[in-house]
C-alpha cells in the first residue's frame, strides 16, 4: 500500500534547502570532520574542492567504523579516505517531490544542492518530511494509513546490559542509526542512537583507538529512557508529528504491553509518501 501526495504543488528544492552549508576540504582530517559534526549537530558534511565543486560526502556513519582500526590515525587521515565519492546531488529548481523520491529510493537522508557543479545548499529528509507531511491531511478522504502499513517489522534491538562497544558494532554492521533497547520480555525500555553515543563518548573514533573506558559502559547508562513510541494502529499523521515535533529519526512501534513489534523511521515515512512504500 502506498500513497503519492503533492504531485500538483510547485514547491522546489530552492524553497526548502539550507543555503548556509558547512563543508570540508579534501585535506581535512577525519578527526576534524568529527569535531565539526559534534559542534554543529550535523550528520552529513559535503567535501568540496578549492573551486567549490563537490567531490564527496562524509556522514557520521562513515566515520564510526574507522575508529576500530588502531592503524588509522583520525588526526592524520584525510576525509578522502572515508568519504563517499559517488555523491547523489540535486539542482535547486527540481520539485520537492523528485527530491523526496530520490532520497527514498536510495535510502539516504540528505541531498547536496548544486548549480553548475558548485555546492549552493543542502536539503535533508527532515526538511522534506515536514513539507510532505503538511499534505497528508488531504488524503483523509481517500484513506488515512496507519503505522502498521509502513513500519519495519524486523527491528534490530539490544539489551540494556550490553556494552556500548557492542552497540557501536551492531549499529555499524546493521547500517542503522537507532537501536530499541528491550528487556528480557522484549518490552521497550529505551532507545539508543548514534547521536547518543557521540554525546556520551565524545569522539568515538579516538575513544576506540585509545580503548576508552567509556566504551565499557552499559547501554542503559547512555540510552534515552522512556522513549516516544507509537502503536501499530496509530495514523501515519500521528507518527509524522512525533518525529517532527521532537526532531527524532525513528520511533519504536509497540503493542499494548510495550512489546517491540517494529520500528518506524522518517525514511520509511518518506518512502511511503512518495509512493515507494511496501
Amino acid at each position: 500500500m502506498s500513497m503519492n501526495v503533492g504531485q500538483t504543488e510547485d514547491t522546489t528544492v530552492a524553497d526548502l534547502m539550507s543555503k548556509r552549508v558547512l563543508s570540508l576540504r579534501e585535506t581535512d582530517s577525519i578527526a576534524h570532520a568529527h569535531q565539526v559534526m559534534l559542534w554543529s549537530g550535523s550528520r552529513h558534511l559535503p567535501v568540496v574542492s578549492s573551486s567549490g565543486r563537490i567531490v564527496g560526502m562524509v556522514s557520521d556513519r562513515d566515520l564510526l567504523p574507522f575508529g576500530s582500526d588502531p592503524s588509522l590515525m583520525p588526526g592524520q587521515t584525510p576525509v578522502t579516505k572515508v568519504m563517499t565519492s559517488d555523491v547523489i546531488t540535486i539542482d535547486s529548481h527540481i520539485p520537492v517531490s523528485e527530491a523526496s523520491a530520490r532520497m527514498a529510493a536510495k535510502k539516504i537522508d540528505c541531498l547536496p544542492v548544486v548549480e553548475e557543479g558548485r555546492l549552493v545548499g543542502i536539503v535533508t529528509a527532515m526538511d522534506v518530511l515536514a513539507e510532505r507531511g503538511r499534505l497528508i491531511p488531504t488524503a483523509r478522504a481517500r484513506h488515512m494509513p496507519i503505522v502498521a502499513d509502513v513500519m519495519r517489522r524486523r527491528a534490530v534491538a539490544i539489551g540494556p546490559e550490553a556494552r556500548l562497544l557492542d552497540a557501536v558494532a551492531l549499529l555499524t554492521e546493521s547500517e542503522i542509526r537507532h537501536l530499541p533497547v528491550v528487556d528480557t520480555y522484549k518490552r521497550v525500555v529505551g532507545i539508543l542512537s548514534d547521536r547518543d553515543i557521540r554525546a556520551k563518548v565524545g569522539d568515538p573514533l579516538q575513544a576506540l583507538v585509545d580503548e576508552s573506558p567509556a566504551l565499557a559502559l552499559t547501554v542503559e547508562s547512555v540510552m534515552t529512557s522512556n522513549p516516544i513510541t507509537v502503536r501499530p494502529s496509530a495514523s501515519v499523521l500521528e507518527a509524522a508529528d512525533a518525529l517532527l515535533d521532537d526532531r527524532i529519526g525513528a520511533v519504536p512501534v509497540v503493542d499494548e504491553e510495550d512489546h517491540l513489534v517494529g520500528i518506524l523511521s522518517y525514511v520509511d515515512l518518506l518512502a511511503y509518501l512518495v509512493g515507494r512504500g511496501r
